[in-house]
């Protein structure tokens, strides 16, 4: 009776020594500024969209490729076009 016992007795007190403040998230956080900006600069060979949370600016070919621009350090706050 008592080994069967043991073993919940046992995982319900580790329970109540785990740090629950610091579980793991799987990725997930919480973002202060939207994902991308819905007013974007059309060109020729695709279009501009500004990504606010991550201070970048992407390019969106016609054919669905996409690249990051290479903005040489500079953080960009709105595009113009």
């Amino acid at each position: 009776m008592f080994r069967k016992a043991i073993l919940p007795i046992m995982l319900l007190s580790s329970a109540g020594c785990l740090d629950w403040d610091n579980l793991p998230d799987n990725g997930y956080r919480n973002l202060d500024a939207p994902l991308w900006d819905s007013e974007v600069v059309a060109v020729d060979s695709g279009i501009y969209v500004h990504l606010p949370s991550s201070k970048q600016v992407a390019h969106v070919k016609p054919n669905g490729e996409w690249a990051l621009v290479d903005l040489l350090g500079g953080q960009p706050t709105r595009l113009v076009g």
